[in-house]
């Protein structure tokens, strides 16, 4: 009897303690968050407007003012505040026992040095004015894909790659900032080391004589995704300036693979694929063939497609 009374009275002294333990833990909490302010400036003193200041491993984010001043909360010494600015290398700076963080960025020379091709020729990154986007394919993901155009969806903002029909090699439907024909053809110039290539839609005459037989092969389909070294997208007026009419609805540059010194290198990547048609369509036989194309023709023309005696051959089951 005894034993159960203390065990009774421990109980509610547990009771009785464990919210003062929660309320000071969260006391603690509260008072381990701080504000840490300061000035994010470059290498002439001046301060950078819209850098981005982040806690590392959060959501938790500002971004400088007109001055270059922040003001962010982080909660425990521990906090790594994670500063980045486009063109400037990005830092990495502990809080400590810091109130107050001063930053001065430096240059990312690799960044502005870095060369992208314009239609005129190649030029410092630093140096481009015009809307141009730069992609460099990955050798794993180049692997993965057919078609360089598989290459571009959702990777450069304004570039909008779908398809249009099924048929392996067929052209793809790219776009650049949206059409800008609501009839004419709106896919863009392809360029291939300095060579623009032709349209991707051609008239021919298909295998029985027909002259508006539309074919769509798209250029890009002859060219291996790993072979690419860079593309370049040119989105702006500037296409229009270097290509002429053109290069009205954007100049895709594409630049290949060279040689380079060294031992040689040899890699091989295989891609098999297996599609089904989703509808199978009823077709004519023979004999509704050849019947058919001569109600066709016989109603513009007194000529017939098939012959008498090739009608009389068909319908016989192959005898005369």
């Amino acid at each position: 009897m005894r034993n159960k009374w203390q065990f009774s009275l421990l109980a509610f002294a547990l009771l009785m303690i464990c919210p003062f333990l929660s309320l000071h833990a969260e006391i603690e909490s509260v008072q381990q968050s701080k504000v840490i302010k300061g000035r994010i400036t470059d290498e002439t003193n001046e301060g950078v407007v819209g850098a981005n200041v982040l806690v590392k491993g959060t959501t938790n984010g500002v971004i400088t003012d007109i001055d270059g001043n922040y003001s962010i909360s982080v909660s425990g010494n521990n906090a790594i505040l994670v500063i980045s600015f486009i063109g400037y290398k990005t830092q990495e700076i502990k809080v400590g026992n810091q109130t107050t963080v001063n930053v001065k960025l430096s240059e990312d020379s690799e960044m502005l040095d870095e060369v992208v091709v314009v239609g005129y020729g190649t030029v410092r990154k630093g140096d481009v004015t015009g809307a141009i986007s730069s992609l460099k394919p990955d050798q794993n993901e180049a692997a993965k894909v057919v078609s360089i155009d598989n290459l571009l969806q959702g990777k450069i903002a304004g570039v909008n790659v779908g398809a249009t029909v099924a048929t392996p090699g067929a052209a793809s439907s790219v776009t650049i900032r949206g059409a800008n024909s609501l009839r004419g053809d709106n896919q863009p110039l392809y360029v291939i080391d300095n060579i623009p290539q032709a349209s991707t839609g051609e008239f021919a005459a298909s295998a029985f004589g027909d002259s508006d037989f539309q074919t769509a092969q798209n250029p890009l389909t002859s060219l291996n995704p790993q072979d690419i070294e860079d593309i370049q997208i040119l989105k702006d007026a500037s296409a229009t300036a270097i290509y002429g009419s053109r290069g009205a609805n954007g100049v895709i540059l594409i630049t290949t693979k060279k040689g380079k010194s060294g031992k040689p290198k040899v890699s091989l990547s295989a891609n098999f694929t297996i599609a089904n048609a989703t509808k199978l369509k009823d077709m004519l036989n023979l004999e509704e063939y050849a019947r058919f194309r001569n109600e066709q023709l016989g109603e513009k023309s007194a000529q017939f497609f098939f012959a008498g005696d090739e009608v009389r051959y068909i319908y016989s089951g192959g005898e005369y």
